[in-house]
């Protein structure tokens, strides 16, 4: 088990857990794959928005944290590499389905060469709940999607 996951937890909770999270990344990484990210937004958006009526993981008794360590689990386990922005994305949706208030973020800083790196992360009361790393601090926020009107 991993250090952070509510060691109060049933461990067939915790499967189920994992299991259900595992699905939402894997759909949202096909989404990411076919379909423009403002449509994968939309999707994930209308998801929680019905999820709220019935969340699963909240009556399973978890908490951010804890999703945010099952969804690094599951990419972890996935086939492939799984970068930042579903895992951000999966932890979003799922945080909002269970009623959590979290805000994500994009942002981009420039490498050596002059080009562009974007990585993306999750915040919950001022605390990064996925997508933390050495040097976020430089990365530079992107405007919402909802700010920005789109």
């Amino acid at each position: 088990m991993r250090p952070g996951l509510n060691q109060t937890i049933a461990f067939p909770v915790r499967v189920a857990a994992f299991v259900y999270i595992g699905l939402i990344l894997s759909i949202i990484r096909v989404c990411l794959l076919l379909l423009p990210f403002k449509s994968v937004c939309k999707l994930t958006s209308s998801f929680a928005d019905l999820s709220k009526r019935a969340p699963v993981l909240k009556l399973l008794g978890l908490d951010a944290s804890d999703i945010a360590g099952l969804v690094n689990a599951a990419a972890r386990r996935s086939p492939g590499a799984v970068t930042c922005l579903p895992r951000a994305l999966t932890c979003q949706t799922l945080l909002a389905a269970s009623g959590f208030d979290s805000v994500f973020q994009i942002g981009v800083v420039t490498d050596d060469k002059g080009g562009l790196k974007a990585h993306a992360w999750v915040e919950r009361e001022g605390l990064i709940v996925i997508g933390g790393q050495p040097g976020l601090s430089e990365f530079r926020p992107l405007p919402s999607m909802e700010t920005a009107g789109l």
